[in-house]
């Protein structure tokens, strides 16, 4: 579940955020401050959100932070002593922020690029069962679900003005199916396979896209991608590629894509083909699929 090379990752972060453990140190110094301290690295336990470990830092720095000003601000701590410290290294301090402002503008990616931000909690190991049972996306092993973004129902469902906007896009895809909008069933499926505001329900989700999949290509490459991974059926891995193929050849990119990362990855029951992998990217290209570009220019050919 957890891939080794991240404890390079670790270990530089910590590296880095030396100077900043140091001055939590000083603010922390006493040991009646010793329960706050454990308090703030609480995001190590909810690895299940943050995915990877740079979240799990970010988190429990982010913690720190906010504790630190209230104890200095309360003056629950040595201000006097902790300016002091600060004064005494301000060339330190400055020299610091700098080198985070160059870092903060290349980024984590083009400072470290043969190191892919992978790790912290994996679902990739854990059955789809019990992940639905806590409302949890199971993995998919890098095989994409296609949303239809061109209908009104994604654009309420995605609009941080609404308030409880996904009740308001519940509602107008309900609306919209009565019609027989098979967009809207593809949308509302997604919605039923995602979890988070609304309960994951795979029963719901593949009947809806079983009637979308009539008429919207998207519908049947999702219907792929959960015979794929054996979301609410048992999984086939030979369906879901005729079910990849039957969307490709009706233009859906993603199926294209979905095609090429089972030929990338040796997945579905393939052999590794990187000819054929780099076939399908380039048709899922034409359409601008930005998987696929991402997937030509950076993928480990």
């Amino acid at each position: 579940m957890v891939n080794n090379k991240i404890y390079i990752h670790i270990i530089l972060s910590i590296l880095y955020l030396y100077p900043v453990i140091c001055f939590f140190n000083k603010i922390f110094g006493s040991t009646k401050y010793f329960y706050i301290f454990i308090f703030c690295l609480t995001p190590l336990g909810l690895s299940i959100i943050a995915f990877d470990y740079f979240r799990w830092i970010a988190l429990a720095f982010f913690n720190l932070s906010i504790l630190s000003f209230y104890l200095i601000i309360s003056e629950k701590t040595k201000n006097i002593e902790i300016g002091n410290y600060l004064i005494e290294r301000k060339n330190k301090v400055l020299g610091y922020g700098l080198l985070s402002l160059m870092i903060g503008a290349l980024g984590v990616v083009n400072l470290f690029p043969a190191m892919g931000n992978i790790g912290g909690f994996s679902t990739k190991n854990v059955p789809t069962a019990i992940l639905s049972k806590v409302n949890f996306p199971s993995d998919t092993n890098n095989q994409l679900f296609a949303i239809n973004r061109s209908i009104k129902g994604w654009e309420i469902e995605t609009d941080p003005s609404q308030y409880r906007n996904i009740d308001l896009a519940l509602n107008w895809y309900e609306q919209e199916i009565q019609k027989g909008n098979a967009l809207a069933k593809n949308n509302l499926a997604i919605i039923y396979t995602r979890g988070g505001e609304n309960e994951i329900n795979y029963n719901k989700a593949l009947a809806l896209l079983s009637e979308a999949s009539e008429s919207n290509p998207e519908a049947l490459n999702n219907l792929g991608v959960f015979y794929a991974n054996g979301f609410g059926v048992d999984q086939n891995s030979k369906k879901a590629l005729e079910l990849y193929n039957k969307a490709a050849n009706r233009g859906s990119a993603t199926a294209m894509y979905n095609i090429g990362i089972s030929y990338f990855n040796g997945i579905n029951g393939l052999e590794k083909d990187k000819v054929k992998a780099r076939y399908w990217f380039e048709k899922a290209k034409v359409y601008n699929f930005s998987p696929a570009l991402h997937q030509l220019k950076y993928g480990k050919w």
